[in-house]
């Protein structure tokens, strides 16, 4: 955890459970729920001795307890589907449904809503999808502008794009949001969704390329993402063995921003 009085103010990895003292973690409930504002002190004294104390500790227990054991049953939910076991999977998320109710914490329902966005775009359901992003994206509020959920929101959009040029402008966008994340899953989902692109444009070689490339910004095949193997298998139908792998060999020893730019210009 980063703390500057008067200045930035970051916790990591749920760690706000950890810190000593009711008092103190009412102070970080009250800096979480004013995130990117300045909080008066006055406000602040209110929420750590006044009426609002424990409501403050209620938002800490809330984020550090009930939201880990949500994103754990959705986990499960997205594990059960690469599985092909979807009556699991509908399990998992509804029982992942039954925890969030009553939850007011923004951060739990909206990645509550991301997966099912995820799972609805995987069965391609394109209304549930985007309603489920679009509700995601009502509860984070200003933080629905933040680099990665620009990304995925152009990287929805170009998968149900029917037009190339749409999905291309789409993944482009996708590619220059994920870059400004500067995180290695992002980047590696980006690259994916270009993938598929060059399998749309028929350019299998080059979806084995960008296949590579994602593994090689992640440091192993996404093995998360039912797209990677659909792609691989379909390439290399097209290519034979022999010919993907040594595409791949060539995506794994080349900058992945040199990569996209086949596949994003226009035909």
């Amino acid at each position: 955890m980063q703390i500057k009085l008067l200045g930035p103010f970051e916790v990591r990895d749920r760690d706000v459970a950890d810190v000593p003292g009711a008092r103190l973690r009412g102070l970080l409930a009250a800096l979480a729920l004013r995130p990117g504002q300045v909080v008066p002190k006055a406000t602040l004294i209110d929420w750590i001795w006044g009426e609002h104390f424990e409501q403050a500790i209620a938002v800490v227990e809330e984020l550090a307890a009930l939201d880990d054991v949500v994103q754990m049953r959705m986990r499960q939910a997205r594990l059960h589907w690469l599985a092909g076991d979807k009556d699991a999977c509908a399990a998992a998320v509804a029982e992942a449904e039954r925890l969030a109710e009553g939850v007011t914490w923004p951060g739990t329902l909206a990645s509550l809503a991301l997966v099912r966005a995820e799972l609805a775009r995987w069965e391609g359901n394109a209304p549930e999808a985007f309603e489920q992003f679009g509700h995601a994206m009502s509860l984070l509020g200003e933080e629905a502008q933040q680099p990665h959920l620009r990304a995925a929101s152009h990287d929805l959009h170009a998968w149900f794009a029917a037009d190339l040029d749409e999905a291309r402008e789409h993944r482009a966008a996708a590619c220059a949001a994920a870059a400004e994340t500067g995180r290695a899953p992002e980047i590696a989902h980006a690259l994916v969704g270009v993938a598929d692109l060059a399998l749309r444009r028929a350019q299998h070689d080059h979806a084995a390329r960008l296949l590579a490339a994602s593994a090689q910004v992640l440091g192993q095949k996404d093995l998360s993402d039912p797209d990677v193997a659909r792609i691989e298998q379909e390439a290399r139908n097209q290519l034979g063995d022999e010919a993907f792998d040594q595409a791949a060999r060539e995506g794994a020893a080349t900058a992945w921003t040199e990569l996209v730019a086949v596949p994003l210009t226009r035909a």
